[in-house]
């Protein structure tokens, strides 16, 4: 069963899975990251279940930044995520452009 961490519910999904303690220092399964004690997320469902930063998780559903303004190789450009960044930065920017709050 798929469960979420952190402070608050954020989305609706927190309304109809459980809230369990965050896994402080745990790995994220995407970015590899550490979750820190403020952060929020979900675990997936495996053995054990790994725990996934909330916006690492939007970023495996939504794409990158260029992925959502068809500037990817899926739509024939040739832009992905910025070197420069991190998985985890990428990810906070993913879901900025998601939220229509970023580029």
């Amino acid at each position: 069963m798929m469960r979420w961490f952190g402070p608050a519910p954020f989305s609706r999904l927190c309304d109809e899975v459980p809230h369990v303690p965050t896994p402080v220092g745990a790995p994220c399964v995407y970015c590899e990251e550490p979750i820190a004690p403020d952060e929020r997320g979900y675990f997936y469902v495996g053995a054990p279940p790994p725990p996934v930063h909330y916006e690492c998780f939007v970023r495996q559903i939504v794409g990158s930044v260029a992925h959502q303004q068809h500037r990817c190789s899926c739509y024939g450009g040739h832009d992905e995520d910025p070197p420069e960044l991190s998985r985890r930065a990428a990810a906070k920017l993913a879901l900025l452009a998601f939220e229509g709050r970023g580029s």
